[in-house]
């Protein structure tokens, strides 16, 4: 059971933490000896998954729903593959996030066998994605972008863009807001 503590994942199967999670005050101390990074006000919901969370970086005013998958690579990984969510950031519930992926150019090959793909994702301040969005290997959200509900990301999507869809596409622009 202690092994559980000392790996670089939090998931639902893991009853104590599960259970811990539930009360502020020990969720916090929990995900800060967890995470490289994690801000202030962060708000995240029991039932969500993590993996290679010494690579994943969360800012402050996070709010992350139930049933959220959040995959990075794990430290014995080669390389600076990160996962970077920015300030208030809010992800809906069942939203998938890796920063992994499989080639599978060789038919001759089982896909299993052949090069996996690990690139960074960033999540730039100010994001809302909706429900059930997947957020594949080596994209960048922009600052102030909305992701529809349900959509596949699999390429950058610029600053205040209002994007969905499989594959997501822009549908249109926000107003950027004046300081």
């Amino acid at each position: 059971m202690f092994k559980q503590f000392t790996n670089d994942r939090i998931d639902s199967s893991q009853w104590l933490i599960e259970f811990l999670m539930h009360f502020r005050f020990s969720r916090n101390l929990i995900l800060k000896s967890k995470f490289k990074k994690i801000g202030k006000d962060v708000d995240i919901r029991p039932h969500t998954n993590f993996y290679g969370t010494r690579r994943i970086e969360i800012g402050d005013r996070v709010s992350i729903r139930m049933g959220a998958h959040i995959s990075s690579v794990s430290e014995d990984c080669v390389g600076d593959v990160r996962l970077v969510i920015g300030n208030d950031v809010l992800i809906a519930p069942d939203v998938m996030i890796t920063t992994n992926d499989h080639t599978y150019s060789d038919p001759h090959k089982p896909i299993r066998e052949q090069k996996q793909i690990h690139e960074t994702v960033i999540i730039e301040d100010d994001v809302w994605i909706g429900r059930g969005v997947t957020i594949l290997c080596g994209v960048t959200i922009g600052k102030g972008s909305v992701i529809g509900a349900h959509s596949v990301v699999n390429s950058s999507i610029p600053p205040y863009s209002v994007a969905v869809g499989i594959p997501c596409k822009i549908i249109k622009k926000r107003e950027e807001r004046r300081s």
